[in-house]
């Protein structure tokens, strides 16, 4: 069921390798380094997709809570995990580090997050017992 939800999270991963390996070349030629967009790229997907089968086991708990606690551990999980790979990416590129494809970076980051959270409301189809 997660496979059929994270479609769009798989269309946006192949969308933007696709472009990134496409435009390049134009890329670099505008400062944004591709290679830094395609790694924050896979990153984020990994990181998405692994949420959302936490998502998944999270449905299947008898806690109502366990839901609500497993999309803010994913979000919390995922910039945890980018943030590290900021500061590692910066710290070993020094002077050649590339903050516009760590600006595109970012902006994938909402773009991963606004899709999880839709799919796991998607998911989320229990009543709520808590009236």
């Amino acid at each position: 069921m997660v496979f059929v939800k994270a479609k769009s999270i798989l269309i946006i991963f192949v969308l933007v390798t696709v472009l990134a390996f496409a435009f390049g070349s134009q890329l670099d030629a505008l400062k944004m380094n591709h290679w830094v967009i395609l790694g924050a790229n896979l990153l984020l997907f990994a990181i998405s997709i692994f949420t959302l089968f936490m998502h998944q086991a999270s449905i299947k708990s008898t806690n109502p809570k366990a839901f609500i606690n497993s999309v803010m551990v994913g979000m919390i999980v995922k910039l945890l995990v980018i943030g590290a790979a900021i500061l590692l990416y910066v710290n070993k590129a020094g002077a050649n580090k590339n903050v516009y494809a760590v600006y595109a970076g970012m902006l994938l980051y909402l773009v991963y997050t606004a899709l999880e959270v839709n799919i796991a409301l998607q998911l989320n189809k229990k009543p709520n017992v808590n009236h």
